[in-house]
């Protein structure tokens, strides 16, 4: 990938004899820059092409899950959306860009996070702990 982008450079450096022209410094180095922001045009939203799954941590309960699925269904390319409220771990399958599906979901008023593995290890840890104490089925609500 670096080689073909300085081959661009060489070429865009590079020209003819005529450098005190008027005529190749405007027509010609215009073209070459339009050219160039092409192609890292191309390269930047190239990642919107591919299906991904963009894995995020989002700070929620129950109710909110209905809110999350209706922030998400406004992007387009979102082929499907998994939600796990007991770990608060979302997982959205889709052609949008993972930047762009997380500023939905905060625009929606959830706090989210991409997901990394320190969120899974605190789950694990927190659910091994929590998870025997055992309130005898005590309602507190």
């Amino acid at each position: 990938m670096g080689h073909f982008f300085t081959n661009i450079i060489k070429t865009f450096r590079s020209g003819p004899d005529l450098v005190n022209s008027r005529l190749w410094n405007c027509s010609l180095l215009r073209q070459r820059i339009s050219y160039i922001l092409l192609i890292l045009e191309v390269f930047i939203y190239a990642s919107e092409i591919l299906l991904q799954t963009v894995e995020l941590k989002v700070e929620m309960v129950g109710i909110h899950e209905k809110r999350l699925r209706k922030c998400l269904s406004k992007l387009k390319g979102i082929e499907k959306v998994e939600v796990d409220v007991s770990s608060q771990k979302v997982a959205v399958t889709g052609y949008a860009h993972r930047n762009k599906i997380l500023k939905a979901i905060r625009r929606g008023g959830l706090k989210a996070d991409f997901w990394s593995t320190q969120n899974e290890l605190l789950s694990v840890y927190a659910s091994a702990s929590y998870g025997s104490l055992g309130f005898n089925n005590v309602n507190f609500f």
